[in-house]
């Protein structure tokens, strides 16, 4: 039997792991029943079970021999909601639910656990699998770094039960997903995101990708694709404001033409989308790396393009390319792993920190 067959002959098994799991749910740091339930499911299939001495969570591992060590992780805790989904398996504990996925995520390293060892002589190294107790206060994790349960750990995966989504990319859906967050309000002019309808909500957001996206179709049909009212002069003003305009008109056909990979740079195509934001005029825009892996000319043309389109709106930039986030009102600089400072630009050429030499090493010979 292979592994793909291995893993759907315990779809049941997983299937009635989360089903406990969301019978049983146990606020941060009082998972220990949960901890007890997930122990006794390792040792019978074999593990030794390493828990904590006055903390829930636990976890185990799989000893291949020489090799790399790759942790798998899943979190255990569940929230102070009281659940009314009328579900055969709904949450026997009053006011507690696993309201945010926590139960598939255990079950899903439960399963993984139980095919691992099935397969355990096709194993080349190390695998530890931990189950990790307080994850939505933020202290769990802190704790298990604490314990030194990643030491000598080369890769890590944590489980999770939706698709693979980057920073800055949102995704939004009919209906409410989850449980939404306690801790802090996001709200556009005052408005909590929650109160916005799914299009309501996009109509006031515009992005600008690293990479792109145009469409089949003319050059004025791209930039008004997120205004399909605009007529051809607002169409133009856009193209102007964001320093495509020329390069437009050059083009035998102009605004008429038909777009093809071949016939527009990278950086040209960044100004398409800074145009295309410019006619929808949102309130809130990301811009993700637009002046990456472009020349020094073409970065200069979208910086002064940015600029028109930050006046008047709140604009998120990310970038490694320091020229693009001067003017920014505030700088919020990322390192390994966290935040490391943040003020204006000149405010942390001052400090001498890590933007000051990011800086430095980008525009001092």
């Amino acid at each position: 039997m292979n592994f793909r067959q291995s893993a759907e002959a315990i779809e049941s098994y997983v299937t009635e792991q989360r089903r406990w799991f969301h019978r049983h749910p146990e606020l941060s740091w009082e998972e220990f029943k949960t901890t007890d339930h997930i122990q006794a499911e390792l040792e019978s299939m074999g593990y030794t079970v390493h828990r904590f001495e006055d903390h829930p969570g636990c976890w185990a591992m799989l000893d291949g021999g020489e090799g790399k060590t790759v942790a798998l992780r899943a979190d255990i805790d569940a929230l102070p909601v009281e659940e009314k989904t009328g579900l055969p398996f709904a949450s026997e504990n009053p006011g507690v639910m696993h309201a945010c996925g926590h139960d598939c995520h255990a079950a899903m390293l439960l399963g993984a656990a139980k095919l691992l060892m099935e397969h355990k002589d096709e194993v080349h190294g190390k695998v530890k699998i931990f189950f990790q107790a307080a994850e939505e206060t933020c202290h769990g994790a802190e704790y298990y770094v604490e314990q030194n349960i990643l030491e000598g750990v080369d890769a890590i995966m944590g489980q999770h039960i939706w698709g693979k989504l980057d920073e800055p990319y949102m995704n939004f859906e009919p209906g409410r997903r989850m449980a939404s967050c306690d801790n802090f309000t996001i709200t556009v002019d005052g408005v909590p995101l929650d109160a916005y309808s799914r299009d309501g909500l996009r109509r006031r957001l515009a992005l600008v990708l690293q990479d792109t996206w145009l469409f089949g179709g003319t050059i004025a049909e791209n930039i008004a694709y997120g205004a399909p009212g605009a007529s051809r002069e607002q169409i133009v003003e856009a193209a102007k404001a964001a320093r495509i305009h020329r390069f437009i008109s050059s083009l035998p056909q102009g605004y008429d033409t038909v777009l093809t990979d071949e016939g527009v740079s990278k950086g040209q195509k960044q100004l398409l989308a800074i145009a295309r934001c410019l006619l929808t005029d949102a309130d809130v825009v990301i811009l993700d790396e637009a002046t990456s892996n472009v020349d020094t000319e073409t970065e200069g043309e979208i910086s002064l393009a940015m600029e028109r389109l930050r006046q008047g709106r709140t604009c998120f930039v990310i970038a490694h390319r320091l020229a693009t986030i001067r003017g920014a009102d505030r700088i919020l600089v990322l390192d390994q792993g966290g935040a490391a400072e943040q003020g204006t630009h000149r405010e942390l050429l001052a400090a001498g920190g890590v933007y000051a030499q990011l800086y430095a090493a980008q525009f001092q010979s």
